[in-house]
Order: structure tokens, then C-alpha cells, then sequence
């Protein structure tokens, strides 16, 4: 896909450019003065580069101008041409240590970049990394787009509240206080018609109260979908998949989902490395810690700063008294909560298990779980909540797939008992 234009800044700008250019000794049509003034604030720019944005005339390169913006103390968005393609980024949350998810990365740039698709899902347990993951995508797509906004949310807040503070960012200028629930979604209808990616963080809260909402709203997003020039992407990281995405996952490739696993080996040494280097001395020790929490990012992060402090580095030792970090069994603990007995009791099943294919799953269960549908509908929620893990394995009946916890769920549910 092109790129689209650069940025040029508003006629009125000028003077104050000029007096700024003044203050700090510079004369804006001097471009040799000005490129050496760049230059020792580490911006390298051509004179011609400069001419245009002093002009103001033709786009010059984003990052060249949010770089001139920063160096005359600009805000570079209170600048620029309103018309031009406006990316905001902030508040996206900054990872200066981000390893490997090379395949996800590529997936999701496939997805959002496909004209027919509206909806994105990245969902899978606090910490797991869904947040970093979509920020290293805006940097590989932001240019695709006309705008991109970011907006953390609770399923806690009411769907109300998070579309007035998303209609804000799209458009400042808007009074919107004032409109009704149905007013309210109309406006968003019409700010969706142009070509922006929406990114929604759901805040790692446990907040559940308005979480069917969020879901109407989501259906009716979906609707929308061939019934108008809609064109805008949502793109959410939750901890739970809806299962409004499952319903119209094969309409058009209007909806994907990403359920986000842990790391590989090679990444999740990465991680430990960069928190510790001494507990990657050694490779076959460090390399079954990561096993063991299955690439789990947060709790590789956390167990880290235990082996240092409390092994002195030692991985061997610490693997003889494994522990789950208490943060890691809240997490569990807040995706378990409200489940009904039926989720309840192959959770139970499973702990002490190894995968079993669903047949296998279902009559384990025997008398404790009422009906047949009863077992469908737990082992779906248990699946939307990466509580369940489906793996590709051989039995009697030949190669199918087997349903199994993963090591870290297994010891954080024992651990909950």
C-alpha cells in the first residue's frame, strides 16, 4: 500500500515561527544557519526539506516534521494542516524490551491492512503481552491510515462514556455532551466512515459489569458491514474473546481474533536475559523455566526478580521449588471467578491431566456436568478465556485435537484450592 502524503503546517503558523526563529538568532529564509541549528540538535534535514516546511506549501516527511516541530517547541499537531492524514498515538504504551512475535505481528498487519475486514480481536490473559504486541503494529501501519486513536477502557465503564471520550479524540471540535444514547452512536457511525484504526485497551481491572454492552455494541458494529461506507477498523485487546467475533468470523473477513499464546523458547530467553543475563548461563535450565511458564512474558518477569534475589541466579534450584507468582494466580483467579460449575468441573478434570480429545473430555465429566450442551457452552467460555488449550495430537481414533491447561493455569487452579 502507498504511503500517504506528509505533513505541511497551517499558514498561520508563520509568524510565530518567525519570532521563535528570531529568539533563537536565526532568520528562517538563512537555510544554511538553520540546517546548522538542526544539526546540532541532532536533526538532519536538506535545505530543501527546510524551504518547504518554512513555505509551508508542500508535505515534507512526518517524522522530519514533528522533528522541526520539537526543535522550535512546537506542538506539531496545533500545526499542522487540519485536512492532512492526523496520527495520534498517545497514550500507546511504550516497550523498550520487545522480543520476537515476528508471526503475530505479520498476521495482524495482513489483517488490518484487509479492506473487508472491520473488527480485531487480541485476547488472551493480563500480561501476556496483547498491548505491546499492537503498539509494534501501529508502527508498521500507522501510514496506512488516515487516522489511528488509542483509548484504554474498562469493561467496567459505561459503553456511553467510552464512546464520548473515543468521539473526542476523533473529533475535538464536536460538542457532544449534551446528546442522547442513540445520538451518541450515530455520531460514531458517521466518524467511522473514513479510513482510521481504532485501537481499544482493555484496562487489566476484572471489571465485567458492562461486558454483554460492549458486546451489543460490537454486533452492531458488525451489522454495519456492507450496509454503508464504513470503512474504519476496531481493533480491541481484551481478556475474554466475544463470542460475537466466532458468530461472523467467515462474513467477508469482517472479523478476526488472535487468541495470544506465550513466547518461544528463543524469545522467552530474550526476556529473562534482559532482566537478568546470569540466568541464561544456563541455556538448558533457562530454556525449561520457559517451558515451564510457557512463555507466560509477565510471569517470566516476575520469577526473574525471585531467582535473583532468593536463588542468587540459581534456575536449577529455583525449578526444585517452583512457585506461581501471587499476581499470576490473581489473574486466574479473576478469569475464573463467575464461571458456572459445569466450566468449574473440567477445570477440576484437567488440572491433573494430560489433554484429552473432547469425547474423551465429556465422558470424564460423567454426571457432573447435566447435558450435552451444558459441556459445549463450558468448554467454549473456557476457550474464549485461553483458560483452555487446544493441541494437535494422535489418538485411537486417529490425529485429532486434545484439550489441556496449560503448566501455568494447572499450578495457579491447584494453588486457588
Amino acid at each position: 500500500m502507498p504511503r500517504l502524503p506528509g505533513y505541511r503546517r497551517l499558514p498561520s503558523s508563520k509568524i510565530s515561527i518567525e519570532k521563535i526563529l528570531e529568539d533563537k538568532g536565526l532568520k528562517p529564509r538563512d537555510d544554511l544557519s538553520v540546517i546548522e541549528a538542526l544539526e546540532r540538535s541532532e536533526i538532519f534535514v536538506a535545505a530543501k526539506t527546510w524551504q518547504r516546511f518554512w513555505e509551508g506549501k508542500q508535505n515534507i516527511d512526518r517524522a522530519t516534521f514533528k522533528q522541526i516541530c520539537e526543535f522550535l517547541g512546537l506542538d506539531w499537531q496545533e500545526i499542522v494542516e487540519p485536512s492532512q492524514n492526523i496520527v495520534r498515538t498517545d497514550p500507546v504504551p511504550a516497550e523498550p524490551n520487545f522480543y520476537g512475535r515476528t508471526e503475530e505481528l505479520a498476521q495482524l498487519k495482513n489483517w488490518v491492512t484487509n479492506v473487508n475486514c472491520r473488527l480485531v480481536i487480541v485476547y488472551g490473559f493480563d500480561g501476556i503481552g496483547k498491548s505491546s504486541l499492537v503498539a509494534q503494529l501501529l508502527d508498521r501501519v500507522r501510514d496506512s491510515f488516515e487516522q489511528v486513536e488509542w483509548k484504554t477502557f474498562s469493561y467496567g465503564d459505561s459503553v456511553e462514556s467510552t464512546i464520548i471520550d473515543l468521539l473526542q479524540q476523533l473529533d475535538a471540535t464536536d460538542a457532544i455532551s449534551d446528546l442522547n444514547q442513540l445520538q451518541l452512536r450515530e455520531r460514531l457511525w458517521q466518524q467511522l466512515q473514513h479510513r482510521c484504526l481504532i485501537v481499544l485497551e482493555q484496562e487489566p481491572d476484572g471489571c465485567t459489569d458492562k461486558f454483554e454492552d460492549y458486546k451489543q455494541l460490537l454486533r452492531k458494529l458488525l451489522q454495519m458491514h456492507g450496509k454503508s461506507h464504513h470503512s474504519c477498523i476496531l481493533l480491541i485487546t481484551s481478556y475474554e474473546k466475544p463470542d460475537e467475533v466466532t458468530a461472523v468470523a467467515d462474513r467477508q473477513d469482517a472479523a478476526q481474533s488472535m487468541r495470544l499464546g506465550g513466547v518461544d523458547i528463543a524469545t522467552g530467553l530474550e526476556i529473562l536475559k534482559s532482566k537478568e543475563p546470569k540466568l541464561v548461563r544456563d541455556i538448558a535450565a533457562a530454556s525449561e523455566l520457559v517451558a515451564r511458564f510457557d512463555g507466560y512474558p509477565l510471569a517470566l518477569k516476575l520469577v526473574s526478580s525471585h531467582i535473583r534475589d532468593r536463588y542468587q541466579g540459581d534456575v536449577p534450584e529455583f525449578l526444585r521449588n517452583l512457585y506461581i507468582p501471587q499476581s499470576i494466580e490473581d489473574i486466574v483467579r479473576r478469569s475464573i471467578d463467575d464461571l458456572d460449575e459445569a466450566a468449574r468441573t473440567i477445570l477440576d478434570i484437567l488440572k491433573d491431566a494430560e489433554p484429552m480429545s473432547q469425547p474423551q473430555l465429556h465422558e470424564a465429566c460423567g454426571d457432573r456436568i447435566k447435558s450435552d450442551l451444558d459441556f459445549i457452552k463450558a468448554k467454549d467460555i473456557l476457550e474464549r478465556r485461553s483458560l483452555l488449550t487446544r493441541y494437535e495430537g494422535d489418538t485411537e481414533d486417529g490425529r485429532e485435537f486434545l484439550f489441556g491447561l496449560e503448566e501455568v493455569t494447572k499450578h495457579a487452579i491447584s494453588s486457588l484450592k
